[in-house]
């Protein structure tokens, strides 16, 4: 065999070796592939549900399968309104068919109503293979009902007991109050949808309150719900106007701040809401309730309002009755602006009298002390007095300066004499 045969055949030999050599390593990747593919499906998933019923409890349910007997199962689930995650190992003889159910007792640990809620589960077998399920998202909403919705620009009614003519008005009664709001606070339209639920009976809404806590109205400010306790019908509608005007205040409020409603002197931001409230439902109860307070000189101490209202039902009035009126005064006195810059220095944590003091220039005592002076009855010749000092100055001084010239002469006079 000459030379140059031999170099064709060496060379075709090699180019056959790198053709096998090219197959087998693909063939082993392929196989290492596929191994490590089955070891990652080898947990396999039938079922993965929730249940829900309202106001009780949430139950979550698994039913999963592995090769190998399945020793660690985590539920893991959070709330769109709160940023902590609930972290749940379950119990279980390891087995390789699985089920279990983790049950979320609502009394124990109360989930606010229409709040979105997140899960997932974590599953380990013996041989150490581990298998995450994608999330899963669904709203805790409340099902005993079917809702109806009645919607305009970001407000959404939600009723189930009703006529649609008062549904009507209580959407057109929220669209005017966050105006009306609107103008105090400065801000534009949100992206945050508000939701008002109108529950048919105060007993249909307590169960979806957290106990033990009784109310005609409950705002979710983290996901703009708004909660009432009375149907959308024509007798309503005394509440319909003084609540929703009220509570579309808070959630603006809690839209303005960036989420950070709790840095907001509850006199500023109840007494905002309910200014807001007196303008569509007018209370001369309250009027007359402030009026005595001041006249015996028992108001409380705007300092003590920087926190939270009181408990006891008559001084929660009066407390409501004091934020309102001094809201009324900021604005009287100090301009819109200065509501709006109030607002900003809290958001960005001002303290209850470092806020007064950067936005008004000067201290809650003073604040409080000028505005109360503002409530005090005056006699006639004190507020003509104070009407008309400048110009009775003036005149004073316009007629009483030439006077003394003119007498200073015939004092002089005398003197010789």
């Amino acid at each position: 065999m000459d030379r140059h045969r031999i170099n064709k055949l060496f060379r075709y030999n090699r180019a056959g070796r790198w053709l096998f050599g090219t197959v087998v390593v693909w063939a082993l990747i392929a196989w290492i592939g596929s191994a490590h593919a089955q070891a990652e499906t080898s947990i396999q998933v039938q079922v993965n549900r929730y249940t829900v019923v309202f106001g009780q409890h949430i139950r979550f349910h698994l039913e999963v399968s592995s090769v190998a007997d399945i020793r660690s199962i985590v539920l893991a689930y959070r709330t769109a309104d709160t940023p902590g995650t609930s972290v749940q190992r379950l119990t279980f003889e390891p087995a390789r068919q699985i089920s279990v159910d983790y049950i979320h007792e609502i009394a124990q640990h109360y989930i606010r109503p229409f709040v979105e809620v997140t899960y997932w589960w974590t599953i380990e077998d013996s041989n150490q293979t581990r298998l995450i399920t994608p999330s899963q998202t669904f709203v805790y909403e409340d099902n005993r009902f079917e809702w109806q919705t009645l919607s305009h620009e970001n407000v959404r009614v939600h009723w189930y007991q009703g006529d649609l003519e008062t549904v009507q008005v209580t959407l057109n009664t929220a669209l005017s109050g966050l105006n009306r709001a609107r103008q105090d606070i400065g801000l534009e339209q949100t992206a945050q949808v508000l939701d008002i639920y109108m529950y048919a009976t105060p007993g249909d809404l307590n169960v979806a309150l957290p106990l033990p806590a009784r109310s005609e109205a409950l705002t979710i400010y983290e996901t703009g719900v708004i909660l009432t306790a009375f149907a959308p019908e024509a007798v309503q509608l005394p509440k319909i106007t003084r609540v929703v005007p009220h509570e579309v205040t808070h959630a603006l409020i809690h839209a303005a701040t960036r989420n950070d409603l709790d840095r907001v002197p509850a006199w500023f931001a109840e007494g905002l809401a309910t200014s807001v409230e007196y303008a569509f439902a007018p209370n001369p109860e309250a009027g007359l309730l402030l009026a005595e307070a001041v006249r015996r000189h028992e108001t409380l101490s705007l300092e003590t309002l920087c926190a939270g209202f009181p408990v006891e039902v008559e001084a929660a009035n009066l407390a409501y009755a004091q934020s309102a009126s001094l809201i009324d005064y900021i604005r009287d006195v100090y301009g819109r602006q200065a509501l709006r810059d109030l607002l900003a220095a809290y958001a960005d944590g001002a303290t209850c009298g470092g806020g007064v003091q950067r936005a008004l220039g000067i201290s809650l005592e003073r604040l409080e002390y000028a505005w109360l002076d503002s409530l005090l009855p005056h006699s006639g010749w004190a507020a003509f007095w104070v009407d008309n000092a400048p110009w009775l100055i003036l005149l004073v001084l316009t007629v009483g300066i030439p006077f003394l010239f003119v007498l200073r002469p015939q004092a002089g006079q005398v003197q010789e004499q």
